[in-house]
């Protein structure tokens, strides 16, 4: 075999291996959250990601570019506390539910991503929280999640 043959397939073959690995990290940055756990509000269930560590809150949701209606991210605090959330470097709109204690105290409607040079509207729970839920827009509304709503978590 000569050498420019054998140079048209290695090229070949590291493209190949470039397109799959880029799909790869594609599909989990597009897709949302990846995982088993849930949280049930209402009897409707979110398949949610965990974050707990100080780093992933501050990441949230900003690694994905949609979230589908059945997912959602779940943040958990040490402590119940008035802990602020807003919307820098989303991609999409999203419910914040605010809850202590496995009830809903509070939430956000419609949170709307900032553009680069807008001020962030920080939203903040009516009484503290130890649990923070984000999911999509609308569903609090739809599902009828109120204030007193009680959650059960399998994590």
């Amino acid at each position: 075999m000569s050498v420019n043959k054998v140079i048209i397939i290695f090229g070949l073959i590291l493209i190949i291996f470039a397109g799959i690995v880029l799909s790869q990290f594609n599909s989990k940055v597009t897709q949302g959250p990846q995982t088993k756990n849930s949280v049930t509000i209402n009897s409707h269930s979110f398949t949610v990601e965990v974050v707990k560590t100080t780093k992933d809150q501050e990441i949230g949701l900003t690694k994905y570019a949609t979230l589908q209606p059945e997912q959602g991210m779940l943040f958990l605090f040490d402590k119940p506390n008035r802990y602020g959330f807003w919307m820098r470097g989303m991609q999409f709109p999203i419910d914040i539910i605010f809850i202590r204690n496995d009830v809903v105290v509070s939430f956000a409607e419609n949170a709307q991503p900032l553009g680069d040079k807008e001020k962030p509207v920080i939203y903040y729970p009516e009484s503290p929280s130890d649990k923070v839920l984000e999911i999509s827009a609308g569903l609090v509304k739809k599902y009828n999640i109120q204030k007193g709503s009680k959650i059960t978590m399998h994590l």
